[in-house]
């Protein structure tokens, strides 16, 4: 949780945003306290949620990791440039969240499935020339 308020005030951003790590602790705490219940209770979750409640978190798990490595350069931009544009900070970091899921579907749907493929297609090639070269095969 240290790292949650030094990252956010790592930077000195303009119009107050490096100030609301507070935010970003309290997000991170509600954050943890869900997960740690969904492990503890996942059966009656799983019993009590609908069908499309079900996709809807399983999109939502596909996207995280994508989520995780486009959200500062995506989602930061867009939240300083609001700011500086003098917009009001929870608008700009609202879109900057937006537009970081939207980027991080993108490429959970459209591109690391192609990706996926084609680099299981080269590690298969790669492995089964080993094996003939060592004479394995």
């Amino acid at each position: 949780m240290l790292q949650v308020q030094a990252a956010a005030g790592s930077e000195r951003l303009p119009h107050g945003i490096d100030r609301l790590w507070p935010v970003a602790w309290s997000c991170f705490a509600i954050a943890t306290i869900l997960i740690l219940l969904s492990v503890l209770f996942r059966r009656p979750i799983v019993r009590w949620i609908s069908p499309s409640i079900g996709r809807m978190l399983r999109w939502m798990g596909l996207i995280t990791y994508p989520l995780y490595l486009i959200h500062i350069h995506v989602g930061l931009p867009i939240a300083t440039a609001v700011a500086r544009g003098g917009g009001p900070v929870p608008a700009g970091i609202a879109l900057g969240i937006a537009a970081s899921i939207a980027a991080a579907a993108v490429v959970a749907i459209w591109l690391e499935p192609p990706l996926h493929r084609l680099v299981k297609k080269g590690l298969t090639l790669a492995f089964d020339q080993t094996r003939r070269a060592e004479g394995g095969e």
